[in-house]
């Protein structure tokens, strides 16, 4: 293990109290030692403590600084992160462009959401001329990867046929219309009938009664499931 790794394992110790007492000062001590010699998760893990102000005065520009080292580093948490910054002009300047830059660095690392975040500005036209197309190549690739804003977004697009041909999901007995031939749906009896025969109803051809009360098993069963 080199030196620059040696330093952040060390501040990760620190920072997270693994077999030493947990110490932000020292934790911030060995992430610059890192950071200085060329880790770029110690980079990153400084503008975190300065962005929240943990063990040292809370410091935008410091932050943005460290992050900005980390993502030019290659790290692309940092770059997504950065790009993050950008577009929101948090800690910095807004600036659309350079938030595509880093959303874009990251994305062809394969950092997923970096991949919709980039996705979204070519869907919405930020930063970038309007790209369909593009927005949906990238919220598959991210959707792929199991992201499910990505997943939403995709399948959102594709019902609408914006960026590619529609593709609308197959209709089903319970969607609507028609909900009269779901085999889910309950039969509703008249409210004149007993409640012994309210409590029943028909699934299929098959008619079941339903217990007035669940058992004390099924009782402490659902208890378990929700806590």
């Amino acid at each position: 293990m080199g030196a620059p790794m040696g330093f952040h394992k060390l501040g990760y110790c620190y920072d997270q109290g693994i077999g030493v007492p947990q110490d932000d000062a020292k934790a911030l001590e060995w992430y610059r030692k890192g950071a200085d010699a060329g880790a770029s998760l110690s980079a990153y893990n400084l503008s975190v403590f300065y962005e929240g102000g943990r063990g040292v005065a809370k410091d935008d520009a410091a932050a943005i600084r460290w992050l900005r080292q980390a993502a030019e580093a290659g790290l692309p948490i940092a770059q997504n992160q950065l790009g993050s910054r950008l577009k929101q002009g948090k800690g910095t300047p807004k600036d659309l462009a350079g938030a595509i830059e880093w959303f874009s660095r990251a994305a062809d690392a394969g950092f997923v959401t970096a991949q919709a975040n980039l996705a979204a500005m070519y869907e919405k036209g930020e930063g970038v001329p309007e790209d369909q197309t593009k927005a949906r190549q990238l919220y598959a690739a991210a959707a792929a990867h199991g992201l499910s804003v990505a997943q939403y977004q995709l399948a959102s697009m594709m019902e609408q046929g914006r960026g590619g041909p529609a593709d609308p999901p197959a209709p089903t007995p319970c969607s609507s219309p028609p909900r009269a031939n779901c085999p889910l749906r309950r039969k509703r009896l008249p409210r004149s009938k007993s409640l012994s025969q309210r409590r029943t109803w028909k699934r299929g051809s098959a008619s079941m009664t339903k217990p007035a009360a669940a058992s004390q098993k099924d009782a402490n069963r659902k208890k378990n499931l929700y806590g």
